[in-house]
């Protein structure tokens, strides 16, 4: 019986998010997978570096080795949060201490701060993954060359309109997805969009993959036609969207005709024409 005193699932979610942010300030890799999933899903959006998701603990183990060799992180202020019994989602002001060679750029020892957004599916063993997008390139930061985009003029100067916009792109973008629309889908994201999708889910519908890896318009395609002609016709219903000028994050229920509710947490970083620079996405099925 649940009483008062128990923790309610989104305080769980919380927790395993928690520790894993705490043991991210040790810079200890064996730590910091102490609070990871054996079943790991983290895809790499690293600007410069090759796209991966890694669904292997093996892989994230290195993942962290190597990164951890090029920063680490101090500390951290979110500026956002948003938890639910089995994701949560952090944007967030980071102080990170650029402690060797990242990327080519030779580490200096200073601090720098970094904007990111971050969503983290969780399991009973601890969170899953970090989809996970930097506002600017560490490389950026690290040469100071990252600067905001001009603002915004004309009559309605005053209004969020880059938020807007991606807002509505955001939404044409799961309109076409309910409809498993390849065609409409590819003209809301960026020649060389990087797309992973992740079901997990244990009785899905019939030719639902477990999940889907792609980057450039004719993957997306193929992972559209993959993974969503399966939901198409699904009645898709946005129960929280979170839009800012540079990402869009959200969870719909995707009410399916088998009469099924599966629950997607998306993540959607914006290029600076409007379109998305990426999709990543992590799906259950409704309890």
């Amino acid at each position: 019986m649940t009483t008062a005193s128990d923790p309610t699932p989104v305080e769980t979610t919380n927790a395993r998010i928690q520790r894993h942010v705490d043991a991210e300030f040790t810079s200890d890799p064996e730590v910091i997978m102490s609070t990871v999933s054996r079943d790991p899903f983290f895809p790499i959006l690293v600007r410069g570096v090759p796209f991966a998701v890694l669904t292997g603990v093996d892989a994230v183990h290195d993942y962290y080795v190597e990164r951890l060799g090029g920063f680490e992180i101090v500390d951290t202020t979110r500026v956002y949060e948003h938890r639910t019994d089995w994701y949560g989602m952090n944007e967030s002001i980071a102080t990170v201490r650029h402690a060797g060679t990242y990327q080519g750029v030779p580490g200096d020892g200073r601090t720098y701060r970094v904007h990111s957004a971050v969503l983290f599916p969780v399991d009973a063993d601890g969170i899953v993954g970090e989809l996970e997008w930097t506002r600017f390139d560490f490389v950026d930061i690290f040469r100071g060359t990252a600067a905001l985009p001009a603002p915004p003029d004309g009559a309605d100067a005053h209004l969020p309109l880059r938020r807007l916009d991606n807002m509505r792109r955001h939404q044409r973008l799961f309109d076409a997805l309910a409809r498993a629309d390849a065609d409409a889908v590819l003209q809301e994201v960026s020649h060389d969009c990087r797309w992973a999708s992740r079901f997990a889910v244990a009785d899905p519908p019939t030719g639902l993959p477990s999940h889907v890896q792609a980057q450039g318009h004719d993957a997306i395609r193929s992972a559209v036609d993959t993974a969503w002609t399966p939901l198409r016709g699904s009645n898709v219903q946005v129960l929280h969207r979170y839009a800012t000028e540079w990402f869009v994050c959200s969870k719909h229920a995707l009410h399916l005709s088998s009469g099924a509710t599966l629950r997607m947490a998306s993540m959607s970083p914006v290029a600076g024409d409007g379109r998305f620079l990426a999709h990543l996405s992590y799906t259950v099925a409704s309890t």
